[in-house]
């Protein structure tokens, strides 16, 4: 694959995402974090059977 530069606004672009993608690295990694807690701890279950079930009612979450 031969590499090609970029155009201004793309390189604008990219950084604007770039900006997204790192302030939403920490989000991303607490809501994992959140998510395991639950499970391991079986939070959910007083409303649910499974984590898979409170995944997808409560925040409409498959495994996909």
């Amino acid at each position: 694959m031969t590499a090609t530069a970029l155009t201004t606004t793309e390189k604008t672009r990219l950084e604007q995402l770039e900006v997204i993608i790192q302030s939403g690295l920490q989000t991303f990694v607490q809501v994992g974090i959140a998510l395991l807690t639950i499970k391991d701890e079986q939070l959910y279950r007083e409303k649910h059977e499974t984590f898979e079930n409170y995944c997808r009612v409560r925040w409409e979450m498959s495994r996909r």
